[in-house]
């Protein structure tokens, strides 16, 4: 009885490490989740929230944080974006929207970027945007044409450079001390979690 005792416990014993050995740690359905950085921009106090028309000099200032809830991550750069695009009427008489592209608006790197939770703080001019997209084309219907040298945007001259149906977006991308990139996140997080967005948006007044 004792030598089918002994058999049994090897014979299980050797299951157990034919199992053990057969396992795939990258199977295991556990990921442990990476830390990561979001951000937080609204108007600066005191700042105008549009632009107005035919003043070029008057800016939007906005405060900007980076945000490691766990304090594990450090942020290196920040990048900021401006979108610009435009409301018009097609030769159709339908409202469309014209995308004009983004461009990068604001460089922070090294000593220069704040802490976490501490804000930097950046003006983006109506100058500003026209020399990022001075030379931005768009086929409103008829073919393409440069989009401050449209005859069919009504308003837009060489004094009033934008209109009120221009619109402005501004966007942000973090890199970290580990070399991640950070430049997109959930809607969960964009809309709905405290102390956090994704956007910032104004236009012209």
């Amino acid at each position: 009885m004792n030598k089918i005792k002994l058999f049994l416990y090897f014979l299980a014993a050797g299951i157990l490490t034919t199992l053990s050995s057969c396992e795939d740690p990258d199977l295991n359905p556990y990921v442990e989740p990476e830390t990561a950085v979001h951000g937080l921009a609204a108007f600066a106090t005191g700042s105008a929230k549009n632009y107005a028309v035919s003043d070029m000099a008057t800016g939007v200032k906005f405060d900007l944080q980076w945000v490691s809830i766990d304090s594990k991550n450090t942020v290196t750069k920040i990048e900021v974006f401006v979108t610009y695009s435009e409301k018009y009427i097609d030769p159709e008489k339908n409202p469309r929207t014209a995308n004009h592209g983004t461009k990068r608006v604001v460089l922070v790197e090294g000593s220069n970027v704040p802490a976490n939770r501490k804000p930097t703080s950046f003006t983006i001019t109506p100058q500003q945007v026209y020399d990022l997209f001075k030379d931005a084309q768009f086929d409103y219907g008829l073919g393409k044409v440069g989009v401050f040298s449209n005859p069919a945007t009504p308003g837009r001259t060489a004094a009033a450079r934008f209109t009120t149906n221009d619109l402005y977006k501004i966007t942000w991308a973090f890199t970290t001390a580990d070399g991640r990139y950070f430049d997109s996140w959930s809607d969960s997080v964009c809309l709905e979690f405290p102390g956090a967005n994704c956007s910032q948006s104004w236009g012209v007044k």
